[in-house]
């Protein structure tokens, strides 16, 4: 599911953000990862606690990481870069 054309926000273990609408731009795909116990016992064995979040870049590295996600973190990530995401 992930492409190398535009950035991929992975939900983990929370829903995405209900103000606004991140994916309303095609610079932004949202992925949810469904809490059921095969992908906590996953999770739980690579470290990642609940709630995260990660962004990535269409090169595949790490953008932006962190806890529970804030639209506004996501906003000001692509502003420093000249990126516009569009709005729903």
């Amino acid at each position: 599911r992930l492409d190398d054309t535009r950035f991929t926000l992975i939900l983990i273990g929370q829903l995405a953000p209900r103000t606004g609408n991140p994916a309303a731009g095609d610079a932004l795909a949202v992925l949810t990862v469904p809490a059921d116990a095969a992908n906590d016992t996953v999770l739980v064995r690579a470290g990642i606690g609940k709630p995260a979040y990660f962004l990535l870049r269409p090169d595949g590295h790490i953008g932006l990481a962190g806890g529970r996600v804030a639209l506004a973190d996501i906003e000001r990530y692509f502003a420093r870069r000249g990126i516009r995401l569009g709005r729903g």
